[in-house]
């Protein structure tokens, strides 16, 4: 015969290391395992495994030990930002040009359209507009 190459040796060790790895591992089709029987001076028994307690005590999924933290703010605690003097500028002056500007517009723009005329009477928005959304746009409109 012809002598083996050593890319096709080197493939063939690689297949059988991955069904040894492979073989105490669950399948679809072994969910049960295996059975192994103990001889002992009491008599034989046998016992069935899952396959997690084949492989190595390791893999067996152990539980994640916790830690009591007793240092931990309170949930009821209220979230303080950290505040500066730029952080403060920014938003003063964002909150500014919002009320100057476009909330105005923004504001009457929504109301036209949830009453079904902003844009004309082609839209038909009128009749895709619920009750709540006259609440809704009402409490944004509060804040």
């Amino acid at each position: 015969g012809r002598k083996p190459s050593t890319l096709g040796s080197l493939l063939e060790q690689r297949t059988a290391h991955k069904k040894m790895a492979m073989a105490g591992f669950m399948s679809r089709h072994g969910n049960f395992s295996g059975a192994y029987r103990v001889r002992s001076q009491f008599g034989d028994a046998q016992h069935i495994l899952g396959a997690q307690v084949l492989i190595s005590d390791s893999a067996i999924p152990h539980p994640a030990k916790r830690r009591v933290i007793k240092s931990r703010i309170p949930l009821s605690a209220d979230a303080e930002p950290r505040r500066d003097l730029h952080s403060a500028k920014a938003l003063a002056s964002l909150v500014d040009s919002l009320l100057q500007g476009p909330l105005n517009a923004l504001a009457a723009t929504v109301a036209k359209d949830l009453e079904g005329f902003a844009f004309g009477s082609t839209q038909y928005n009128a009749s895709k507009v619920l009750p709540q959304d006259h609440l809704f746009f009402a409490a944004v409109g509060a804040w």
